[in-house]
Formats: C-alpha cells, structure tokens, sequence
C-alpha cells in the first residue's frame, strides 16, 4: 500500500508544481502590468490628466489585490502538496481510479 500512497502524493505534488508554475506566470504578467499602469500614470500626470489617473489608481489597486491573491493560492498550493499525506481511503480510490482509467 505504500507505493500507492507514495503514487497519490506524487500526483498530488505534480498537480501543485503545475498550478503554482502558472500562477507564477500569471503573477510575473501582473508584475509587468503594474509597471506600465505606473508608466503610462507618469505620463498622463504630465499631460493633467488627473481624472485619468485617478482612474487608473483605483484599476492598480484592484491589480494589486488580484496579485496578493495569487501569492497567498501559490503558497497555499505548495503548502498542501508538501505536507498533505493521503489515508488509507484515499489510497484505495485513487488505486482503484488509476485501475479504471
């Protein structure tokens, strides 16, 4: 029953390598945003487009939420996969699942 067991948390562990590397792609895109939403803020500081920035302002804001969110999913995910060891139950299904498929 080991073996399975040691299956089921490699799965696991391979399911978090995947999802936490896109949502670092997607946090490395979000990086990049927030620096041309601050550049493009520049420049329309400079031409008075004060409205225009505040508008902006709020958009960055919201970035910065969607950002930390991602952070704390790729912590979280990383989190589970490292410490979630399966029981006894959830052996045998993922066992009898890999037998059905």
């Amino acid at each position: 029953m080991a073996a399975r067991g040691d299956a089921a948390v490699s799965r696991i562990q391979a399911a978090a390598a995947s999802l936490t590397s896109d949502n670092q792609s997607l946090i490395a895109d979000i990086r990049k945003s927030l620096n041309m939403m601050k550049e493009t803020a520049v420049d329309l500081e400079r031409e008075n487009e004060s409205g225009k920035v505040k508008d902006l302002e709020k958009t960055v804001a919201e970035l910065l939420e969607s950002y930390e969110k991602c952070g704390h999913y790729s912590a979280a995910v990383e989190s589970v996969a490292n410490i979630y060891k399966p029981g006894e139950e959830v052996i045998k299904i993922f066992y009898h699942v890999q037998l059905c498929t």
